[in-house]
């Protein structure tokens, strides 16, 4: 499966990206750097009750600020699908 990248996000801690997964119902989230990428989250059900399941580099974060990044990252994900975009 060739991944989608959906959109991408910024807040003072950096830039995001959400992309496809392999999983149904599922999504992916990265912290993008310089060109690179490194996994922040996977969120699963997203067309239901969504759960993140975070990389352990970013246990560390503040509890609003996971809940933030979720939302801002299901936004991007319903905004590409609504404007178009493929589903996973």
């Amino acid at each position: 499966m060739r991944e989608i990248e959906y959109g991408r996000f910024s807040d003072s801690a950096g830039t995001y990206a959400v992309a496809s997964s392999a999983a149904p119902n599922t999504i992916r989230v990265y912290a993008v750097s310089a060109g690179d990428r490194s996994i922040l989250c996977t969120i699963s059900g997203v067309q239901g009750s969504p759960m993140a399941s975070w990389g352990t580099t970013w246990l560390h974060c503040a509890p609003e600020w996971y809940d933030a990044v979720q939302e801002r990252a299901l936004d991007t994900y319903w905004g590409a699908v609504a404007g178009g975009g493929t589903p996973n």
